[in-house]
């Protein structure tokens, strides 16, 4: 199975951050009906030992920790691969999951000027803001939003940023229909929308 597949379960990930691909549950109950052919392919890899990557959860943490953790398991993967060895232990990477603490976060490409917020209201709502060396523009997590963060070899999958992108997309569009929520593209932009195109999503 590739990475779509962690719609399938990523879910569970909040009830047990030590679940991987070897520890799935054996009832099909747990799954949304038509992620079935996925699930027997996991558990078709959990019977051969295998992991596709491991999982961390953070818990509730505020920003700046928990890119540490990201960086504590990135940049050994990244000096591995400069030595010429296998990145990673088990399987292609980790997800780790975290429920930030009030943050906004500003991408490389972004703009400043779109946080509508100055210091003394940053302070005053108890939300930090911090610079981020990702892509895109100013971003709000906070408290009761599961933020998940790749951190993935993708020569152990696919080496293809553009089939990266659409699989981790498909992956939210499957986690949101476990729970009944209808995730949609929007043919513009790189990302998953709920009621796309309207002035919510």
């Amino acid at each position: 199975p590739d990475v779509t597949c962690i719609g399938s379960w990523l879910h569970l990930v909040r009830r047990d951050s030590q679940r991987m691909a070897g520890n799935l549950p054996s009832t099909s109950s747990e799954f949304h009906q038509r992620d079935r052919a996925c699930m027997n392919a996991l558990e078709s890899l959990a019977n051969q030992r295998f992991s596709l990557f491991q999982t961390a959860d953070l818990g509730r943490m505020a920003y700046e920790p928990a890119l540490q953790e990201q960086l504590q398991k990135f940049e050994p993967m990244v000096a591995a691969k400069l030595r010429g060895e296998k990145s990673t232990e088990h399987g292609v990477g980790w997800v780790l999951t975290v429920e930030h603490e009030p943050v906004y976060t500003l991408g490389k490409s972004g703009d400043q000027n779109h946080l509508l917020l100055s210091n003394p209201d940053l302070q005053r709502l108890g939300a930090e803001f911090h610079r981020s060396s990702r892509g895109g523009d100013i971003t709000f997590h906070g408290p009761g939003q599961l933020v998940a963060y790749p951190i993935l070899d993708l020569e152990g999958l696919k080496p293809d940023i553009h089939w990266y992108m659409r699989s981790l997309e498909e992956s939210i569009i499957r986690t949101l229909a476990h729970w009944g929520l209808q995730g949609q593209r929007d043919s513009a932009y790189t990302g998953v929308w709920l009621d796309a195109g309207g002035p919510t999503a």
